[in-house]
C-alpha cells in the first residue's frame, strides 16, 4: 500500500499495483483507492505522477499512453452510475 498526498492537509491511502511488460514491454500501473468513495470527487493528476517519478516507477521521459478509472471487479456484482465527467488540464 502506497501512501499519496491529493489535497493539502489531506492524505488518501491508495494500494498501488504495478505490472511489467504488458504489451510490447509497457509498464502499467494503477492507484486502488484503499477506502471507497461514494459521490463527487476531484483527482490532481500532477501528485500520482510525481508518486510514479519519486518511486523509479518512471524517469519523466516517456509518455502517458491513457488515463482510466473504472471498475476492477474482482468479485459479485454492482454497477457505477456516471453523471457527470470532466477534464480540465492547466
Amino acid at each position: 500500500m502506497g501512501v499519496l498526498k491529493i489535497l493539502i492537509g489531506v492524505i488518501i491511502l491508495y494500494n498501488i499495483y504495478v505490472g511489467e511488460n504488458f504489451g510490447q514491454g509497457w509498464r502499467y500501473i494503477a492507484f486502488v483507492r484503499a477506502k471507497s468513495q461514494l459521490g463527487a470527487g476531484t483527482l490532481n493528476l500532477v501528485s500520482f505522477l510525481s508518486y510514479i517519478q519519486a518511486k523509479s516507477l518512471a524517469t519523466g521521459d516517456e509518455y502517458l499512453a491513457s488515463i482510466e478509472f473504472g471498475n476492477e471487479v474482482v468479485s459479485g456484482a454492482g454497477e457505477t452510475i456516471v453523471h457527470m465527467y470532466g477534464i480540465s488540464v492547466r
